[in-house]
């Protein structure tokens, strides 16, 4: 296919796109028109119309034949139902007909798939690039032949830009990915040769392995700039992706995976699935929580799930666990705050039989009767401190007594964060907050961080349908939470026959290969298998401060070195504690942006310093990750998990910087 030729298609497809945008527009228009026409003669001024406006194409299917199901051998995929251009578009939620996209193959109604179209949209919404793929060798060729459009208005000519399929090996000189995503580019000014990606002609996928969907455009994302917030991913989730996302809410799973293996995009996209009108009798049919580790994780995770479902739908909750046990405890805290847990007795699963015992003896002797959610966990939390019950047939331990008379009364329980599972323990079990009251699935991500007492709390919740269980045993930060998923499934009875429902996620997106080879030397052997997309990358650098006071100074000109190399992108800071990064940042020159000093800006660009907590969940062009011998350890020097989990935020770049030796691990 020629430039001009390719160059014509993307235009035939933002026209197409146009015209699905108007039939949107105007269907929400006379939805209203036809609201308000009911309204004339009551109180009521006004009901706004959920219909929407705007929509995204985000592929095409080319059925073998004419389906009766739809009238036509074309179909597109897109964001809402609709049309464009006399095709029917079909929401990407749909059951079956989106599977065609995703997954091919054949399908009941619609028949064998032939190919498809997968549509890049740039910065600014708009198409700019595209690839089709044949699923069948009786593909005709072309795939989907030019129609006779009727453009409605004139439509800027935006070239779409050909990269290379692998990602850069020097991000010093490397010009990022969708830098020219706005700008119109000329034929001659494209790459030739090798770099030429995705002649848009049609590939055939081996019947022995399981091809990647739309990979060079797929390549071309993981190589972009990573901004901050996480944005959707919906034209090039992988087939096996797609089934995740897809399954029933009845279906509780648990999904085991190394960093970036997607399992933040699982969470996000199955949100969105669960309560789209399209999913019908597989969706939740209420509401959909999505809890995560920390206000950061929540925040940015928050953007993408709006993108998906749009700004006011109510049926998803989007929450840290912090924030939970906030709302659980009725105790004014500040939500954002860690609860990072020294002493694992506070969230054993020994303490849960004594918080039991005493709640149901002060139920018991009806002194919760006309309480509020914070007098009730007074009530309850005052009677474990002075007179604890003991579980039935049990005697209590003298060692378990003293130790529950020791903690601080109830007045300072709020200075202590560590103390909120247990006093959410008791507002659990006294009432559910009204906006818990109908939870039908519940997702929770980056879960090999949860506590015993804290899965006992979630179970609590009561997801009447099913459960989305998603983290990586291998990045677990403390001791005292469970070293496999079996515990978690029996807690939340989705266990069979005494078996976790595990699957394992395999193939990496986020980090290059360099960088996760690096990061698996924490890891057993066994542990290392990790298919990582981004094969290339510079390795990671290790840089020596000389003297410990050296050490933050060292790490913000590193920082600074990144942040010129990645203007377009996004560049971390991770340490075990940041108060002596963030005394060198000012001396540099920068200044924080917020009051947890966590987003700074100077006159290079902007840069985030997280602690290894903070940074769970998240991701970056470049890291930094300053004294890993600081890192906490998890059962001695056998697990590092949270260094594991700091060294694997970065995308494309990593340097550590460090005074004291390097844990062995990392130094072969």
């Amino acid at each position: 296919m020629s430039d001009s030729e390719f160059e014509q298609v993307v235009a035939d497809e933002q026209a197409a796109e146009q015209k699905y945008n108007a039939a949107l527009d105007e269907y929400a228009r006379s939805a209203q028109r036809a609201v308000n026409s009911q309204l004339e003669n009551t109180f009521t001024t006004s009901v706004r119309v959920d219909a929407p406006r705007r929509g995204e194409l985000i592929g095409r299917v080319r059925l073998a034949s004419d389906s009766e199901l739809i009238e036509s051998d074309q179909f597109y995929i897109g964001t809402a139902k609709g049309h464009a251009d006399g095709l029917p578009v079909y929401s990407v939620w749909a059951p079956q007909i989106a599977r065609a996209f995703y997954v091919g193959g054949h399908i009941e109604a619609l028949g064998d798939v032939h190919g498809i179209r997968t549509l890049d949209h740039a910065g600014n919404g708009r198409i700019t690039y595209f690839q089709d793929q044949a699923l069948s060798a009786e593909a005709p060729s072309p795939l989907f032949p030019r129609r006779a459009l009727v453009i409605p208005k004139p439509v800027a000519r935006v070239a779409p830009v050909m990269v290379a399929p692998q990602p850069s090996t020097t991000p010093q000189t490397a010009e990022p990915a969708n830098a020219k995503d706005t700008e119109s580019v000329e034929p001659s000014e494209r790459p030739s040769g090798p770099e030429r990606s995705a002649e848009p002609a049609p590939t055939v996928p081996s019947s022995e392995t399981l091809e990647l969907r739309a990979e060079p455009i797929l390549l071309r994302k993981l190589a972009a700039p990573k901004r901050g917030d996480m944005s959707p991913v919906l034209s090039t989730l992988q087939p096996d992706q797609y089934d995740a996302i897809t399954r029933p809410a009845t279906d509780s799973v648990i999904f085991q995976g190394h960093p970036g293996t997607g399992k933040t995009i699982l969470a996000v996209h199955r949100a969105a699935f669960l309560t789209s009108p399209e999913s019908r009798e597989l969706g939740a049919g209420g509401l959909v929580m999505l809890i995560g580790p920390t206000h950061e994780y929540a925040e940015h995770v928050r953007p993408a799930v709006r993108a998906l479902v749009g700004e006011d739908d109510e049926n998803i909750l989007i929450l840290s666990l912090p924030a939970l046990f906030h709302d659980l405890s009725g105790i004014k805290v500040d939500n954002r705050a860690d609860t990072r847990v020294d002493d694992g007795t506070l969230v054993s699963e020994e303490i849960v039989k004594y918080l039991r015992a005493t709640y149901n003896a002060v139920k018991r002797q009806g002194l919760l009767a006309d309480s509020d959610r914070r007098s009730a966990v007074q009530i309850a939390y005052d009677r474990l401190r002075t007179d604890p019950a003991f579980p039935d047939g049990d005697v209590m331990d003298g060692d378990w007594y003293r130790y529950l008379r020791a903690l601080p009364p109830f007045d300072e329980a709020a200075s202590h964060p560590e103390l909120r599972p247990l006093l959410a323990y008791f507002g659990i079990r006294f009432r559910k907050p009204f906006e818990f009251s109908d939870v039908a699935h519940i997702i929770v991500d980056e879960s090999q961080d949860v506590h015993p007492l804290e899965w006992e709390i979630l179970g609590r919740l009561g997801a009447s349908k099913g459960w989305t269980i998603l983290g990586d045993i291998n990045q677990r930060r403390s001791e005292h939470t469970y070293r496999s998923w079996k515990p978690v499934a029996l807690t939340l009875s989705i266990d069979t026959d005494g078996r976790a429902p595990i699957e394992e996620l395999r193939r990496g997106y986020r980090s290059t290969g360099p960088i996760m080879r690096f990061a698996n030397r924490l890891l057993a052997r066994s542990e290392r298998s990790l298919e990582s997309l981004q094969a290339d990358g510079p390795e990671p650098t290790m840089v020596r401060a000389p003297q410990r006071d050296k050490l933050a100074p060292t790490s913000v000109e590193q920082a600074s070195l990144l942040v010129r190399r990645y203007r377009d992108g996004s560049v971390a800071i991770i340490a075990a504690a940041t108060h002596h990064i963030a005394t060198a940042l000012r001396r540099a020159g920068w200044s924080a942006q917020d009051e947890r000093g966590q987003s700074w800006t100077g006159p290079l660009g902007a840069i985030r310093l997280l602690t290894h907590d903070q940074a769970r969940g998240l991701e970056f062009d470049a890291v930094i990750v300053v004294e890993p011998a600081d890192f906490p350890t998890v059962e001695g020097e056998a697990h590092l998990g949270s260094l594991y989990t700091s060294l694997t935020r970065a995308n494309k770049e990593l340097v550590v910087v460090h005074h004291k030796p390097l844990p062995d691990k990392l130094r072969g």
